[in-house]
């Protein structure tokens, strides 16, 4: 090593404080200088040993989760878009989701992941197989559990801090202005299967004068670009939402609901399930991205309508 010149190789230059050293080494004799320089070279890689270790430890901290667990923000993002006096009141507001099947499931994680600070859902039904190309909870582990449970599980993973009520009942015509009466949701999303269950919360939801967001059908449909989100009196080409809208008018309902429907046709080749039992309805086709976003659009406009209160 000649003075005033570092080793080839990766590593640095010696520190400024191992001069003396190396100076020492150069002018002692040949039997001594071998003991000093081994002593520098010996310094040298410890000290740059110590160098590489504490950049590990450095990194291991940066990415440990416990080291980012007291900052947990997730609406940092959304602080930015809307502001804080909007993010306030969706944490403020309460809204009840009856079914959270292929879109209601949809619908209350997106609720949640907007900082809606509290949520009620209501469904009776388990977790099927046949549920898992649709609905946001099915998967293999989670087959014959409660959906109910299944959610609340995953949305307080979102959200700790979430005011959660979770009822594993049906939604019988008969209860519905009760459990109206005793939530007192700020908004309703209807993601019911089936039309007299919607019928009743329906009805209750607009006398009640409690904003409400009604799916209709998202099954038997493929384009997405079709969806559309309307007053009920202004639905059009859909099944369910005519059959729903007949039935409202005997009831002297006409407009004040918002639906998310789709004018799409039933599909070429597309065909009815065999129902499980006699009283069951047939199951109709369904792929993962429609009910999704179905309950993208009762989401969106139930957050429009809370901001707009």
């Amino acid at each position: 090593m000649g003075r005033g010149k570092g080793p080839k190789g990766p590593f640095p230059l010696p520190k400024p404080h191992l001069y003396p050293l190396l100076r020492e080494a150069h002018f002692a004799k040949a039997k001594c200088a071998s003991r000093v320089m081994y002593r520098v070279v010996f310094l040298w890689m410890r000290e740059r040993f110590f160098i590489l270790q504490s950049k590990d430890k450095i990194q291991s901290t940066v990415h440990s989760p416990q080291s980012t667990v007291h900052m947990y923000d997730f609406l940092e993002r959304e602080r930015l878009l809307i502001g804080e006096e909007k993010l306030e009141k969706l944490k403020a507001c309460k809204i009840f989701v009856v079914g959270v099947g292929g879109v209601g499931s949809w619908a209350v994680e997106l609720l949640v992941r907007a900082g809606v600070g509290k949520i009620v859902i209501m469904d009776m039904d388990e977790v099927k197989a046949s549920n898992a190309n649709r609905q946001i909870h099915a998967m293999l582990s989670n087959v014959g559990k409660t959906k109910t449970d299944v959610m609340a599980e995953r949305l307080l993973d979102i959200n700790p801090d979430l005011e959660l009520e979770a009822i594993p009942e049906h939604l019988e015509g008969v209860s519905v202005e009760g459990y109206l009466d005793v939530l007192m949701p700020d908004c309703v999303v209807d993601a019911i299967d089936e039309k007299q269950p919607k019928l009743a919360l329906l009805k209750a939801c607009v006398e009640k004068k409690i904003p409400v967001v009604s799916s209709m059908g998202a099954g038997n449909k493929l384009k997405p670009e079709l969806v559309k989100v309307a007053d009920i009196s202004k639905s059009y080409g859909c099944p369910l939402a005519r059959s729903i809208r007949k039935n409202l008018h005997k009831l002297g309902i006409k407009k004040g609901i918002q639906v998310v429907f789709s004018p799409e046709e039933m599909p070429e080749g597309s065909v009815l399930g065999e129902a499980e039992d006699e009283r069951a309805r047939r199951p109709v086709g369904s792929i993962s991205f429609m009910p999704a976003i179905f309950g993208v659009y009762c989401a969106s406009e139930a957050i429009n309508l809370v901001l707009q209160r």
